[in-house]
């Protein structure tokens, strides 16, 4: 049998890659943490606006289901913007993955819109004619994993619809007209509606799996401010409390394999300001310092 011995405390800037093997992961809850991220139009209608719509209608009518946790994507675009990430063509996948690990969420949502029109029909019987707007859209969505990059779920929607409320005037409505928001959302819903009513059905496939957060600290302000790597990105809200742990010794055996490290705590800290992706914490007992790990105190110790 191997000989075990103890080693020197590890460097400050090694502790970064061991917390995984320290933390009590902060689990998500039930429901799935899911974000819209690209809705392509793949039709001649209104351009990268009929995109946006659906991505936009999406996310509403995901958030009014109650099933899922999902992301704004003001947030997803400040997070974006923040990280400075280059979107260029087609969407990667390695790149879906990189931002939604960022925005602490379990799946992102990429699709398309793959038909669109909206069509004035006119019927007539017995020399007495009449005329409506038909409004028809098909939508596919990928989901894939944040944490295997893998598309787990595609799933196509359709949906027609007769828009009331149009004057005769208003009615002729080509790919070359004008953006019209209301007009768009509404020819969009039938076909989103179907979507969300698919998308909730994928309970199997769409779990809340555990997220381990390995939040550290990564640094110290004025007036004692302590800098958190994550911030509403995981979930971190404001009165949240960590203990902090700082590794004292290590168990290695004689070929170098460390089989375990010796922690104790030396403070705990509650966090003050929440930023999109970082947190700022004051230490309300003992000490912290850079490399030091956090374990969420839970509001019932």
């Amino acid at each position: 049998m191997d000989k075990i011995h103890r080693a020197t405390p590890l460097a400050s800037g090694l502790l970064v890659l061991v917390l995984f093997g320290f933390m009590s992961p902060v689990r998500a809850q039930q429901k799935a943490r899911i974000a819209v991220l690209e809705v392509e139009n793949q039709t001649s209608w209104w351009g990268d606006q009929l995109g946006r719509s659906a991505a936009d209608l999406l996310t509403t009518r995901l958030v009014n289901s109650g099933r899922f946790i999902v992301i704004e994507r003001a947030q997803i675009s400040r997070v974006i913007d923040e990280q400075e990430l280059e979107w260029t063509g087609a969407v990667r996948t390695d790149q879906v993955v990189e931002l939604g690990q960022l925005l602490g969420v379990q799946y992102m949502l990429v699709g398309s819109v793959g038909r669109f029109s909206i069509d004035t029909k006119r019927v007539g019987f017995g020399g007495i004619g009449a005329e409506y707007t038909e409004a028809e859209s098909a939508i596919t969505i990928r989901v894939i994993s944040t944490e295997t990059g893998e598309i787990v779920a595609a799933v196509e929607a359709e949906g027609k619809k007769r828009l009331v409320g149009l004057s005769s005037d208003q009615a002729n409505f080509s790919s070359s007209s004008d953006f019209n928001l209301g007009l768009a959302q509404q020819a969009l819903a039938p076909a989103i509606d179907d979507m969300v009513e698919k998308l909730g059905k994928k309970e199997d496939v769409l779990v809340s799996f555990d997220m381990a957060v390995p939040a550290s600290i990564v640094g110290e302000g004025r007036n004692g401010a302590i800098y958190l790597d994550k911030g509403e990105n995981f979930g971190i809200a404001v009165g949240a409390r960590f203990e902090v742990l700082r590794v004292v010794d290590e168990i290695v055996d004689a070929s170098g394999t460390v089989l375990d490290r010796i922690t104790e705590r030396v403070g705990v800290l509650e966090v003050e300001q929440v930023l999109s992706q970082s947190s700022i914490a004051k230490i309300t007992e003992g000490e912290a310092q850079e490399g030091d790990m956090l374990r969420p105190i839970s509001s019932s110790d």
